[in-house]
């Protein structure tokens, strides 16, 4: 995608509402950004696996994707921070 679409918060945030995989073709900086990541969560608990590194140790986050119906096997322990699994 061009750099001033992916830069854009409101066209990602709308493409990511419709495509948890767009996430994944988002800038840097809103691809980290939590309300996106929270929009692809929310659409698709297992949107986990590409988000990144910081929102897996995040509780929210986490919770967040677990409670999408039929989700949690597809998660699985391994885009789960350590932390939160001891938790």
């Amino acid at each position: 995608a061009a750099k001033e679409l992916k830069d854009d918060r409101e066209i990602v945030m709308a493409v990511v509402r419709q495509n948890r995989c767009a996430l994944q073709y988002a800038s840097e900086e809103l691809s980290a950004d939590r309300d996106i990541v929270m929009a692809a969560i929310t659409q698709y608990g297992n949107a986990l696996r590409i988000v990144p590194k910081e929102f897996r140790a995040d509780k929210e986050v986490l919770l967040t994707a677990i409670s999408v119906p039929h989700n949690w096997t597809n998660i699985g322990h391994t885009h789960i921070s350590k932390e939160l699994l001891r938790d």
